[in-house]
């Protein structure tokens, strides 16, 4: 599955999503509680974008057992969809 090949790259990019918010709560006197609270809303923006993605990728399999499907590209992502043929 795409999430095991992911993994390591989103476990990385949240660290550093993290540090950058605390760094940036340091350095413009933002209280601790708004960087957690900045923090929480990029990672559920983060998860909602990989339910999102891992949904296309089920529909595509689906579409690819009815139908020969166009290809359009989404950031690191190949999708097909039936529906653009």
């Amino acid at each position: 599955m795409w999430w095991s090949c992911h993994c390591e790259l989103l476990k990385y990019l949240l660290i550093k999503m993290e540090c950058f918010i605390f760094a940036y709560a340091r350095n413009s006197n933002l209280r601790l509680q708004d960087a957690q609270h900045l923090f929480q809303q990029l990672l559920t923006r983060l998860c909602f974008h990989l339910v999102t993605v891992t949904c296309r990728q089920n529909l595509k399999k689906i579409n690819n057992d009815e139908t020969k499907a166009n290809e359009f590209q989404l950031p690191a992502l190949t999708i097909k969809a039936s529906f653009l043929s």
